[in-house]
């Protein structure tokens, strides 16, 4: 995020747009087009001039939104962040502590809030756009089992599976007036790194393909994508040197396929005894969040790890104590976790 001026104690309380002085905005969009990718994943494309204000002025690589999707009762709680809006007449102190406020509305009327990559962002006029306004797509992984004739799974693959055209969908993302390239959203950061390996599960799936259509020529490496079945290979594109392998698990323990495939190209130098044997503090992840991102700086090699959050420990420990990675070059991220909802 670009460093900005605190605004004097006197200016507090005085109101103005809330793009003029909010870094996270609410963007209240539309949908316009529902796309099936393959079995397990569907692409939503939304449009809005809020989107206007939308973005880093950058490519968007691993950006991480928060979608607002209905309750059962199909309610959004858009009162309480109204705020945020991008036009909204509000003062940095009417900001203060919005997130407790949504927080404290009943759950069953509030609707839910989960963390989604961007796929792709189009501005106004771009040629792929198939109107006037901004476009922003985001893939939606659906897991969950058929009853009755509709997908039964978690707020997010329910509203994925079922979202038509003409629905209202609000978002919440950076401000492109107060935000750059810097953005605390954004974790792949390759410094100067010209080899670099990507490594996901299915719900690492677009922010993979989006780093890897950033990518200049002179970089190599490899991207690992593990997806639950051989239909659910998609396209994407790179100008870089980085090998794409995907890795259908058919059934197969969620991110074995992953292990072996990291090992493979990053191994352990000689017999082991050269890497550095720097044994990373243990994190419980069925109770605090894995997540440690760094800047290869003027590394030469830099990895991106993304996904359920129990195989990103395990690479985790392989990368760092058996292979011997520098942790400053390498971003862990636990995307999920078997058997635990997202707040």
């Amino acid at each position: 995020m670009s460093d900005t001026q605190a605004p004097a104690p006197q200016d507090q309380a005085i109101a103005r747009p809330a793009r003029e002085h909010v870094p996270t905005l609410a963007f209240q969009t539309t949908v316009l087009r529902s796309q099936k990718l393959s079995e397990s994943f569907r692409r939503l494309t939304v449009g809005g001039t809020d989107l206007n204000d939308f973005g880093t002025n950058s490519h968007p690589l691993d950006m991480r939104i928060k979608l607002l999707l209905p309750s059962a009762s199909g309610f959004v709680a858009n009162d309480a962040i109204s705020s945020l809006r991008p036009d909204a007449l509000t003062s940095p102190a009417d900001q203060q502590g919005w997130y407790q406020r949504w927080l404290a509305i009943d759950p069953s009327e509030r609707g839910y809030m989960r963390t989604y990559t961007v796929r792709a962002f189009r501005e106004a006029g771009h040629p792929a756009n198939q109107g006037t306004e901004p476009e922003l797509d985001i893939d939606f992984v659906l897991h969950g089992e058929v009853v009755d004739g509709l997908l039964r799974g978690g707020p997010a693959t329910e509203y994925g599976d079922r979202a038509q055209a003409g629905d209202q969908l609000l978002l919440l993302g950076p401000n492109k007036a107060l935000c750059d390239a810097s953005y605390g959203g954004i974790e792949f950061r390759p410094g100067e790194a010209t080899r670099i390996v990507l490594a996901g599960d299915e719900t690492a799936v677009p922010a993979i393909c989006s780093i890897l259509e950033s990518l200049p020529e002179h970089l190599s490496g490899h991207a690992l994508i593990e997806v639950p079945e051989a239909s659910d290979i998609l396209e994407v594109s790179t100008n870089s040197e980085v090998s794409v392998q995907w890795l259908p698990r058919c059934g197969a323990e969620h991110g074995s396929l992953l292990r072996e495939a990291v090992s493979l190209v990053v191994p352990i130098p000689g017999n082991g005894q050269d890497a550095a044997a720097e044994e990373p503090e243990d994190i419980n992840v069925d109770e605090n969040i894995l997540w440690e991102t760094g800047q290869a700086q003027s590394a030469p090699f830099y990895a991106w790890i993304a996904g359920e959050a129990g195989f990103v420990k395990e690479l985790r420990r392989y990368l760092v104590r058996d292979a011997g990675i520098d942790r400053k070059q390498v971003a862990f991220m636990g995307y999920w976790r078997h058997g635990k909802q997202e707040n």
